[in-house]
């Protein structure tokens, strides 16, 4: 029969299982069964009566006989219980009432029965059970021992004596050939198993080593020698370590050693390998324990990170490439940076080739590193033999040889348009471009031409920002020219036409007149000749005037759509330019009354420790967050053009010279609830600037009466 393997399902184990305790209980009844009839014939024949060796005889047969009947109902462990415990009480009568019979009966039980019944029951009853199989094991051996080499026997149990060795010997003869075969199998998975793990280590690793409690470490010679080239002698391992990670890869071993693996033994280092060369490696550990907590032993095992260190330093390369790229300040700055990394990081050599634009202009060439003349010769053979570097080469992209030196050249291209060639150069024929570091030179050429293609948007950007400025300059000073008589000829028809209506033709003229002024601040601002006139001011009198001159100019006789309500203290002193604060105040309120739907508008003044907080707060539409960073730049709107007029240039200016007067402003709104502006201003003025200086437009009076509600 063949061994009960544990991996079987349970029902099958269980019925094999009965089979084999009804195979064993069979044979006991048969000796029970041969030793009562010798008993009876002790009885019968011989004229050796008594009572006592039957009624055991009696007591054992009924107990096989119980443990029958309990395995035939399918209750196996009753019935292995049953015969255990029956067994032990005649075990234990026998040797109360005769201590000089022979009990060799108990042969019956052997090993092999314990070994195959023993994964049925708990650890307890594990326990329990061995250890009493081993008490009637040792039991009959001192038997054997009394029996055969003293000859301490009666003579009419001498036959008795034989027969039962026999039946015993017969029954462990048995069970031998199925426990050798058990044994055989086990030890067979235990060798298969050993090998998947040794196959499956040196699949994913380098080495697997070993290393006792204290620490001292193991390898295996011919594997480590073939690794290294090196003997697995002791202290010779250490001379495969690189010397720059030796001493911390040592502290953090005895580390781990030291407090029995609590702290986790995972380090990174550089092993030397048999060819010179050098290879990053992660070597990790684990403690074997011991059933009293200690640690018997270590188990290590060496992996090849060289794959991932590389992928790691290309990328860490990119990134610092990227960033360094960014940073560069123009087209010149950004040709030289590339050019000197290239020759750092991808080849000894490098040589950077932009194409002019329009194609007409010869090429632009920045060379960096080692082997100037042959990347020279490259760019005059270029130049001769395709008109001044019309393309890239033939073999663009794919690595090649320059003489015997490694030569690579990378198109530089975007979105299909041609910038130019990175050209690379290797200093020694056995330094030539594999493909993980071929595709790092595309990477970073790929970068490289981004870059080349933004510095070249920015480029033509400033110019169109240049050309827009310089148009806004002359359009504003054409269109200035022609206002002043324009507003004289409408003030005469006002003094001598006064039934004629001109007043909203003057309006349209301030208007215009606004437009042509904010477009000549502008280009102050952008030609730094935005410079403040200090002197004191009172800036709650400047508000009063500002907001009522700006209300009477913007509707005339008309009511204004929005009504102003002026919180402001009665003098609030201050060092500023008080025209280019009415210029903010008047940014600031024809942008409220624009967008505040004909809502109220709150203009409050108030000095808070060192400065002055001027705000103004419509009821109206709000601000998107989205878009509240971007109605500080020109041009900018909170909504669409088509929605209202302007330029886009009143919260732009108002920034712009709030901080040339030293102070912030900023924004606070919510979409449907209005918005808040805030400007802060120091009281003192700007910091670095004397009072009495610059120019600025005149500044506003304050009209008689300084109503509070406008």
């Amino acid at each position: 029969m063949p061994p009960l393997s544990p991996a079987q399902p349970l029902p099958e184990r269980e019925e094999e299982a009965s089979r084999l305790v009804r195979r064993w209980l069979k044979g006991y009844a048969a000796g029970m069964v041969a030793l009562t009839a010798f008993d009876l014939l002790r009885v019968f024949a011989l004229g050796i009566s008594t009572a006592q060796p039957l009624a055991l005889d009696a007591l054992a047969l009924a107990t096989g006989a119980a443990a029958l009947l309990l395995l035939r109902r399918g209750a196996l462990k009753a019935a292995v219980g049953v015969f255990g415990v029956g067994l032990m009480v005649v075990v234990a009568l026998s040797a109360a009432l005769f201590p000089d019979l022979d009990l060799v009966a108990l042969l019956l039980v052997p090993p092999a029965l314990v070994a195959e019944l023993l994964p049925y029951y708990r650890r307890g009853a594990r326990v329990a059970f061995t250890l009493s199989a081993f008490v009637l094991q040792v039991y009959v051996a001192l038997q054997l021992v009394r029996h055969v080499p003293l000859g301490v026997v009666l003579p009419e149990e001498r036959i008795i004596f034989v027969l039962l060795v026999a039946l015993g010997a017969g029954m462990l003869l048995a069970v031998l050939p199925q426990y050798s075969e058990r044994l055989r199998v086990r030890l067979e998975r235990l060798h298969r198993s050993e090998e998947r793990f040794r196959c499956l280590a040196e699949a994913g690793s380098l080495l697997v080593w070993r290393a006792d409690a204290r620490g001292r470490i193991r390898v295996e010679p011919a594997r480590w020698s073939a690794l290294t080239g090196l003997a697995a002698q002791p202290g010779r391992v250490r001379q495969a370590i690189h010397p720059e990670d030796l001493p911390e890869l040592r502290r953090a071993w005895l580390r781990t050693v030291s407090t029995r693996g609590s702290v986790p033994f995972r380090q990174e280092f550089r092993l030397r390998l048999a060819d010179g060369s050098w290879r990053w490696v992660h070597n990790r550990a684990q403690a074997v324990g011991e059933a009293g907590g200690g640690v018997r032993e270590w188990v290590g095992v060496m992996m090849d990170i060289e794959d991932r260190k590389a992928a790691e330093g290309r990328l860490r390369f990119l990134v610092a490439a990227s960033a360094r790229l960014a940073e560069a300040s123009d087209g010149e700055d950004l040709e030289g940076r590339a050019v000197e990394l290239a020759a750092e990081g991808l080849a000894e050599g490098a040589c950077l080739e932009v194409w002019a634009e329009d194609g007409a202009a010869p090429p632009h060439v920045r060379c960096a590193g080692a082997h100037p003349q042959a990347l020279a010769s490259v760019l005059r053979e270029r130049a001769g033999g395709r008109g001044g570097g019309a393309g890239p080469p033939g073999d663009a992209g794919e690595p090649g040889y320059l003489g015997d030196l490694p030569y690579l050249a990378l198109p530089l291209a975007v979105g299909g348009r041609g910038l130019g060639v990175l050209h690379l150069v290797r200093g020694r024929p056995a330094q030539a471009f594999t493909p993980d570091a071929l595709e790092l030179a595309r990477e970073f050429a790929y970068r490289v031409a981004l870059a080349l293609d933004a510095a070249q948007l920015r480029e033509r950007l400033e110019a169109s920002v240049q050309l827009r400025d310089e148009f806004l300059q002359v359009a504003a000073h054409e269109l200035r020219t022609p206002l002043t008589p324009l507003r004289l000829h409408l003030a005469s028809w006002r003094r001598h036409h006064p039934e004629l209506n001109v007043e909203p033709l003057e309006r349209q003229v301030r208007h215009l007149n606004d437009l042509v002024e904010a477009m000549l601040d502008l280009s102050r601002v952008r030609g730094g000749q935005l410079v403040p006139h200090l002197e004191p001011v009172d800036l709650a009198a400047l508000v009063r005037a500002t907001a009522a001159r700006f209300l009477q100019a913007e509707v005339g006789g008309r009511r204004s759509p929005s009504e102003v309500r002026l919180q402001l203290p009665e003098r609030l002193q201050a060092v500023s330019d008080p025209g280019r604060l009415g210029q903010v105040l008047r940014h600031l309120l024809s942008n409220a009354i624009k967008y505040g739907e004909a809502r109220p508008v709150h203009v409050r003044l108030a000095a808070e420790g060192p400065d002055a907080v001027l705000q103004v707060q419509d009821e109206g539409m709000g601000i998107p967050p989205e878009r509240q960073a971007r109605i500080f730049e020109a041009f900018e709107r909170a909504v669409p053009v088509e929605h209202f007029g302007g330029l886009g240039l009143g919260l732009y200016l108002a920034r712009e010279t709030v901080g040339a007067l030293g102070g912030s402003i900023a924004v606070q709104s919510e979409p449907g609830r209005g918005a808040l502006f805030t400007v802060r201003l120091p009281l003192a003025g700007p910091p670095g600037v004397e009072a009495g200086t610059g120019a600025a437009p005149p500044a506003e009076q304050p009209p008689a009466g300084q109503p509070e509600v406008v």
